[in-house]
């Protein structure tokens, strides 16, 4: 198994736009494990993740029924092994946002798949929209 890390942060423009975070070219399948990511503060917009072949799923028409569409609420952070400290009552498990949320910190895709985020108007130029670190592995 070869495996590559990506991380980085992709950033707002003040206008909607689609960025690519990965492309499985490698003509096999590859385990993705995310072990940060954190979004920005986009309430009322949440931020989307595309995984599948298209960029900007149409699923209300029924097309592009393979791509799977997460969406991420403002300022949710998750991770593999993710510290946290809460001054409250509320726990949670290995995730943290200021509004209620979910994600897979594992995935498969196939070759020729990628993983899409689209980033909302609301997050300005210059502003963090997402902060990433996930490991590709291609699967032999």
């Amino acid at each position: 198994m070869a495996a590559t890390v990506y991380n980085g942060v992709l950033q707002g423009s003040g206008g909607q736009h689609i960025q690519t975070l990965y492309t499985n070219s490698t003509g096999k399948n590859v385990r993705i494990v995310w072990n940060y990511f954190g979004s920005g503060n986009t309430h009322p917009s949440d931020l989307s993740i595309y995984i599948g072949p298209s960029s900007n799923p149409n699923h209300g028409s029924g097309q592009d029924l393979d791509t799977i569409a997460l969406s991420l609420p403002a300022n949710f952070y998750a991770g593999k092994s993710l510290a946290l400290w809460r001054n409250d009552d509320y726990t949670s498990n290995n995730a943290y946002g200021s509004y209620s949320g979910f994600f897979p910190m594992e995935l498969v895709i196939a070759n020729t798949h990628k993983i899409s985020v689209n980033i909302p108007p609301q997050i300005s130029s210059n502003t963090n929209a997402l902060t990433y670190n996930f490991v590709a592995i291609t699967e032999d």
